[in-house]
C-alpha cells in the first residue's frame, strides 16, 4: 500500500511555532495526537485509510517533531490550547480527536474543556487515573536510547527490528552528520509529563461526546478501561489483541477495524 506523505502546515500560537501534517481527504475532520516522544508522521498508516472519508491532520505537539523543540511552557493547559488553536486556524467548527498515550490525555481533556468543539473521541492507552511510576519509566526508557544512533539499521534494531512501529520511531529521529538524534529534549518530555501528573477524573466525567476507549491486550489493564467507560455511561471499550502500548503501530489492521467504524458513524 502506498502511504500518503501529507503536506506541512505551520502555526504560531502563544509565542510557539507549531507544525502539523495535513493528510487531506474529504469529510468530517479528524485531528491525530501522538504521545510523548512521538511525532505527527507516526500516524501515516492510519491516515492512509482515515483520509478516504475524513479530512485528516496530524499534529506535532509542542516540543516534538518539527514544532519548537523547547517551548517555555509545557503544561497540560498549553497542549490543549494548541489543539484548540489548530482547529481555529483550520476553520474547523467541530472535530473528532484520536489520541494515544499522552495524546489521549490531551484529547479527552480537550473534549472536556471544549465540549462544543469535539464530536467524537478515541482515547488509546490513556487513563484519567494517576500514574505515579510514569515519570521514572519514561526517564529510564529515554536514557536507554544510545543517541546518537550511528545509522538507520542500528536504530531499527533498537526499536525491535524492521516493523511499522520501529520505522515510525526511527522516522522521528533527526539525521545529523554524526548520526540520528531524537528530535526532542529529554528533560522537556519529563517536564511535560510532570506538569500533567495527577488524576483527571473530573475532566473525564464531564465528557459528553461519543467516546471509544482502546487498549492493547498487553497494555493498560482492562479493569481501568472498563472503569473509564462505566463512569461515562455511553463510552465503549475495545481491546486490540497482541498489542501493548503503541497499538496503532503494533497491530494496524486490528486498530483500523476498531477505530474506522466508530469514526464513520453518520458519515455519508
Amino acid at each position: 500500500m502506498s502511504l500518503p506523505k501529507g503536506r506541512s502546515l505551520w502555526l504560531e500560537h502563544d509565542g510557539v511555532v507549531l507544525h502539523a501534517v495535513d493528510f487531506e481527504g474529504s469529510g468530517p475532520p479528524v485531528l491525530l495526537l501522538h504521545g510523548l516522544a512521538g511525532h505527527a508522521g507516526e500516524w501515516t498508516e492510519s491516515a492512509s485509510w482515515l483520509r478516504k472519508r475524513h479530512r485528516v491532520v496530524s499534529l506535532d505537539q509542542r516540543g516534538h517533531g518539527a514544532s519548537v523543540r523547547i517551548p517555555a511552557v509545557v503544561t497540560l493547559e498549553a497542549f490543549v490550547s494548541d489543539v484548540r488553536a489548530w482547529a481555529d486556524a483550520l476553520q474547523l467548527t467541530t472535530v473528532a480527536l484520536v489520541g494515544q498515550s499522552f495524546g489521549g490525555l490531551i484529547a479527552f481533556v480537550t473534549a472536556a474543556w471544549h465540549p462544543g468543539r469535539v464530536e467524537r473521541l478515541v482515547v488509546a492507552e490513556a487513563s484519567p487515573a494517576p500514574a505515579p511510576r510514569a515519570e521514572r519509566i519514561l526517564r529510564e526508557w529515554l536514557e536507554s536510547w544510545p543517541a546518537p544512533f550511528p545509522d538507520e539499521s542500528s536504530a531499527l534494531r533498537f526499536f525491535g527490528g524492521d516493523s511499522l512501529r520501529a520505522r515510525a520511531w526511527v522516522g522521528g529521529l533527526d539525521a545529523r552528520e554524526d548520526g540520528l538524534w531524537p528530535r526532542f529534549d529529554r528533560e522537556m518530555m519529563l517536564g511535560a509529563l510532570r506538569t500533567s501528573a495527577g488524576e483527571h477524573w473530573k475532566a473525564w466525567d464531564s465528557i459528553r461526546c461519543p467516546t471509544l476507549v482502546v487498549r492493547g491486550e498487553h497494555g493498560m489493564p482492562l479493569e481501568d478501561a472498563e472503569t473509564m467507560a462505566g463512569r461515562l455511561g455511553t463510552a465503549v471499550v475495545a481491546t486490540v489483541p497482541a498489542a501493548s502500548h503503541d497499538i496503532h503501530l503494533e497491530q494496524p489492521s486490528e486498530w483500523r477495524g476498531i477505530v474506522e467504524p466508530f469514526l464513520d458513524v453518520g458519515v455519508q
